[in-house]
């Protein structure tokens, strides 16, 4: 099952109410957005993956406004990244297959089967980079079947380090940002306006970026 969608965006692209939702052990945030605005903001404690599609189902239920579309992200520590550079000669179509073969060798399994992903970023003329990812599978259908039970539509569902670039005040095409995270922080590289590396830092001392208007 595919965790990298095409679809996470900007959510200024989106005329219509979408509901934007961040998962990270224990805790799962959610906004409201519409056409570039937020509306709603919430949060909730879970205790186990069995307790998330209902406090998925809650949350969406609480934002006050009808929407049928939400997106979903995973936070650094539920989602393994990894970059490959440089990327194996591959089609764009084996893409996701290569990494589903090799999922052994690149993530760990922790006791759960995986859910995987993985697209090519090119970096240069002459050079790609493999960007892979790799969720828990019972995670993933928790958090579908909460979208399900809310009567919502999953059009999206991926890393955060997709998405981060677009909580930005200003941005660049090809950057670095380092993003703190409670006890530690994410470094995220983007190239050509699209993540290729996301790594864990093991320090919170960095500054925190500039967040677009609607954020800050």
């Amino acid at each position: 099952r595919s965790i990298f969608d095409g679809n996470l965006r900007h959510s200024a692209d989106v005329m219509s109410p979408i509901l934007g939702v961040s998962v990270r052990a224990g805790a799962v945030y959610a906004v409201l957005a519409d056409s570039g605005r937020i509306w709603w903001a919430g949060s909730a404690a879970y205790q186990s993956v069995a307790d998330l599609a209902d406090v998925i189902a809650r949350l969406a239920g609480e934002s006050g406004k009808r929407t049928r579309g939400v997106r979903v992200v995973l936070e650094r520590d539920l989602v393994q990244l990894r970059t490959l550079v440089p990327a194996p000669p591959l089609k764009p179509g084996a893409v996701a297959r290569y990494v589903a073969l090799e999922a052994p060798r690149l993530f760990r399994k922790n006791g759960a089967p995986l859910a995987t992903d993985a697209r090519l970023v090119r970096l240069s003329k002459k050079e790609s980079a493999l960007w892979a990812g790799a969720a828990a599978e019972p995670l993933v259908q928790a958090i579908a079947d909460g979208c399900a039970q809310a009567g919502l539509e999953l059009e999206a569902l991926g890393p955060a380090a997709e998405v981060l670039l677009w909580a930005l005040g200003v941005r660049a095409e090809d950057a670095a940002y380092v993003f703190p995270n409670g006890s530690t922080s994410e470094a995220v590289e983007i190239r050509g306006g699209r993540t290729w590396r996301s790594r864990a830092v093991r320090c919170a001392d960095h500054p925190c970026p500039e967040w677009a208007l609607p954020l800050a």
